[in-house]
């Protein structure tokens, strides 16, 4: 399959992975703690949590938009699928896998084991 055809699934892919990501939804669950809490101990401690994890999943949810419109621009912009770093072609069954890529393997590779050493 030619690369014009691969790219427009991507492009309906990215897409259809930002509509999905209107959802808004946090699951909840009770931790088994054994200790025993006031109605307004469980209140405060549910409510913290749940702005914490909304704010998580806000931060999460900004950035995997912002890298899925990044893609968006540069399919149209034509540079989509080039390397960032070394600007050779990206693999096509990576660019399927993870439509936001910036990184051909190799350079992926290689930035992974430099912040490995920096950590």
């Amino acid at each position: 399959m030619e690369a014009a055809t691969h790219y427009s699934e991507i492009k309906v892919n990215i897409e259809q992975k930002l509509n999905e990501m209107n959802w808004t939804g946090v699951g909840r669950a009770a931790p088994e703690t054994g200790r025993s809490y006031t109605a307004d101990d469980i209140d405060r401690a549910s409510e913290l949590r749940d702005k914490e994890v909304a704010n998580l999943v806000t931060c999460h949810t900004k950035r995997s938009c912002d890298s899925l419109l990044a893609a968006l621009e540069r399919l149209a912009e034509g540079s989509y699928g080039l390397c960032s770093e070394c600007g050779d072609q990206i693999n096509m069954n990576r660019l399927l896998a993870h439509p936001t890529s910036l990184y051909c393997v190799p350079c992926q590779s290689k930035k992974e084991k430099a912040a490995k050493r920096l950590s």
